[in-house]
């Protein structure tokens, strides 16, 4: 926890050149993402008999249940890592005065618990256009393959809270992913 007043590297970096920020940002997502698929995904034929059937990239679809009938869920890519990672890539969740958008990534742990069926749990952290920390979510997911292993369905409850750590709500809802990529 940072106790400090000073402003932090990023917020310093935000004020003074936005464009480099942007930059920054970019980079540093596509360097986190090359190596969490460098560390997961393999070329050889080997790994591919011995990657769990969740492992890969998947488009995943998240529908709260508390919003109105017809609402597009929010689709959001995630990676599952053969030895139990997860990112996901949430789109920004607002624009900031400029129409970029500061949303968040997720990351948590995977695990198999029966047959054809998985549960994870993802830490999301939310910001505002100046780097500062709004609030965390913790989220429980619980899925099962469809025949084939190329899709799931199933259901997520998620806890909301303030940057301090205190409540501000929950979310439940259904879940469905349709697969990309397989761990190869």
């Amino acid at each position: 926890m940072r106790t400090s007043t000073a402003p932090s590297v990023i917020q310093r970096l935000s004020e003074r050149q936005p464009l480099r920020r942007r930059a920054w940002i970019g980079k540093a997502s596509t360097i986190l993402a090359g190596v969490a698929v460098a560390g997961s995904v393999s070329v050889s034929t080997t790994q591919a008999d011995e990657s769990p059937p969740l492992a890969g990239v998947w488009e995943t679809a998240f529908l709260r249940s508390d919003v109105p009938q017809g609402t597009t869920p929010n689709r959001v890519p995630a990676l599952f890592t053969a030895d139990g990672g997860l990112m996901l890539g949430f789109r920004p969740g607002f624009p900031s005065h400029d129409s970029i958008g500061f949303g968040t990534h997720g990351f948590g742990l995977w695990a198999q618990t029966g047959d054809q069926e998985y549960a994870w749990a993802y830490t999301s952290y939310n910001w505002d256009e100046k780097f500062v920390l709004t609030s965390t979510s913790l989220y429980r997911v619980s899925v099962a393959l469809a025949d084939g292993i190329d899709a799931f369905s199933g259901t997520f409850s998620g806890t909301i809270s303030a940057a301090d750590g205190q409540p501000q709500g929950s979310v439940t809802g259904s879940v469905t992913g349709k697969r990309l990529f397989a761990a190869t």
